[in-house]
């Protein structure tokens, strides 16, 4: 299910140089707080009435990856989203 994709948005999945990224174009840049993704309740639907969220996904996600010291990052572009996990190094 997508919760976060903008109609008619594109969410690229790939790989570079033995990375894997996941790649999300949006519309209000200023929507996002990068240094906040990670945290336990980050949500970027709050303002929508949709509920029974919890805002656990990234921060499960990167405390799964810090475990198994895999490093990740979360990038943002113009219109784009981009999260990013390092392998092969």
């Amino acid at each position: 299910m997508l919760l976060y994709g903008r109609f008619y948005g594109s969410i690229n999945i790939g790989s570079e140089k033995g990375d894997r990224y996941i790649e999300n174009t949006y519309e209000n840049k200023s929507s996002i707080y990068i240094d906040k993704i990670f945290d336990v309740n980050f949500d970027l639907s709050k303002k929508n009435l949709k509920k029974n969220r919890n805002g656990l996904g990234l921060y499960i996600v990167s405390s799964l990856l810090k475990n198994y010291k895999i490093k990740y990052r979360a990038t943002q572009g113009d219109s784009s989203f981009k999260f990013e996990i390092e392998l092969n190094r």
